[in-house]
């Protein structure tokens, strides 16, 4: 499915078993996001400093720290939903 890019801001309406589906990634999904995360976190080592703007390496910082936490996010979704401690929790109620 494509994104369409003049709607990136359209809320779609899920079930439950919708959300946790989309939570649920493939192992190269996983790999690529892994992939971003150390190719951003190369990024953040080689932040230039200049002490005429500071903030630049700031803004570039933030920026990076904000792409990885995304990112980790999505791992962090997949692991949630595919855990077997949420399907004990099912059986037992």
């Amino acid at each position: 499915m494509q994104v369409d890019n003049e709607n990136k801001f359209m809320y779609h309406n899920l079930t439950i078993e919708d959300e946790l589906s989309g939570c649920m990634l493939t192992i190269n999904n996983i790999r690529r996001i892994q992939n971003l995360i150390t190719e951003y976190a190369h990024e953040h080592l080689n932040i230039e400093y200049s002490e005429t703007e500071p903030h630049k390496s700031a803004i570039v910082a933030a920026r990076i720290k904000g792409a990885i936490d995304a990112l980790s996010y999505l791992i962090d979704s997949h692991n949630s939903a595919t855990s077997p401690e949420d399907s004990n929790e099912e059986e037992s109620s």
